[in-house]
């Protein structure tokens, strides 16, 4: 058994550095309106990236939403689940992302997967 586990893990560690096992990240944003439409709270936990990567998927409940790095610089994508994201290319940074809030709607979500 233990023969095999370090096979495996050896198997593992030799895709990964050929490239044919790529990583994934996942970036989760919220926002909740706030009183009178001011103050909405915005959250999401901030990722960082080592290496170019593609938005592979992007779903949650929303009216578009915007990816922002570190420096502040913003990336709009404006419908619900923005499909022509889908390909966008990030390069190294850390990234957040927020979504907007649909009409009569007091939250929102988004969740994007990048490889």
């Amino acid at each position: 058994m233990q023969r095999l586990v370090k096979m495996s893990l050896i198997i593992v560690l030799m895709l990964a550095s050929t490239g044919i096992v790529s990583a994934q990240y996942k970036i989760k944003g919220h926002q909740t309106r706030g009183v009178s439409g001011r103050n909405a709270e915005l959250r999401c936990k901030e990722v960082s990236i080592d290496k170019k990567v593609k938005i592979k998927a992007v779903s949650g409940k929303n009216a578009g939403f915007w990816i922002m790095n570190k420096k502040g610089k913003k990336f709009h994508f404006g419908k619900s689940n923005d499909k022509s994201a889908i390909g966008f290319v990030l390069v190294p940074g850390i990234y957040r992302v927020y979504p907007n809030l649909r009409r009569n709607s007091n939250k929102a979500t988004v969740v994007l997967l990048l490889e």
